[in-house]
């Protein structure tokens, strides 16, 4: 049995959906963070997640809000940890000077016309880039320390411009979000070796029906079994 860590989204979390894996478990789960607010000071106010009805998404944003991810993953007892950057489409929301939360889709529903008295660090912009930057090299102290980093993979996705029946997606922001995903990928190379990185050249696909909906980053199963192979390949399953 091979104990998992995520820091990401579905994307990643779903791989060992595919062919009922039995030999994995994923011990540790957090979406919905971007790498910029990861290590931020903790919110003191936790009423963002009052009025959310998923226990699922209430557990991600508290998690956000209160930045258990540090302890949490130390505590953790993971054979190796998959991160991929999906949920950095989200901006960040500055509450405070060295307090920040990503503005996840159900965070933003929650807080509504609120967000407008905080400052909005937009995903992909130069402050964005550089709180990102931060975030990631207080993440690669933090594996180091625990012994972890060499035991990373980096789940290299790009968003896709249609799905298999030729359904185009947003051009603008797949491209926006590409853009940035390229320049983060190129900075994770810097402390990473080549084996701690899943690449699927032209295997990722987008099906035209998904249980979370037609996305640009909801994959088929093909492109899932890929990854599975990949991280067989590398030893890590």
């Amino acid at each position: 049995m091979k104990n998992i860590g995520i820091l990401g989204s579905c994307v990643s979390r779903d791989i060992f959906e595919i062919g009922h894996n039995h030999d994995c478990k994923i011990v540790h789960y957090t979406a919905r963070t971007s790498l910029g607010t990861i290590f931020s000071e903790p919110q003191v106010d936790t009423f963002f997640v009052n009025e959310m009805k998923s226990d699922f998404q209430r557990r991600m944003v508290l998690s956000d809000i209160e930045k258990k991810f540090p302890l949490g993953i130390k505590e953790s007892t993971v054979d190796f940890f998959l991160i991929d950057l999906i949920d950095e489409r989200f901006s960040i929301l500055e509450t405070a000077p060295g307090k920040t939360i990503t503005l996840s889709a159900e965070l933003s529903s929650i807080l509504s016309k609120k967000k407008n008295k905080y400052k909005l660090i937009r995903s992909g912009s130069k402050e964005f880039r550089e709180e990102w930057l931060s975030g990631w090299h207080q993440m690669i102290d933090l594996l180091d320390s625990i012994n972890l980093l060499q035991k990373t993979v980096v789940n290299r996705v790009y968003l896709q411009s249609q799905t298999n029946a030729g359904v185009k997606f947003n051009k603008g922001l797949v491209d926006k979000m590409n853009d940035f995903l390229f320049w983060a990928y190129s900075i994770q190379e810097r402390s990473l070796q080549n084996f701690q990185f899943i690449d699927y050249g032209n295997k990722l696909k987008c099906p035209d029906e998904h249980k979370w909906g037609i996305a640009p980053f909801h994959y088929d199963d093909s492109s899932k079994t890929h990854a599975l192979d990949q991280l067989k390949s590398k030893g890590f399953l």
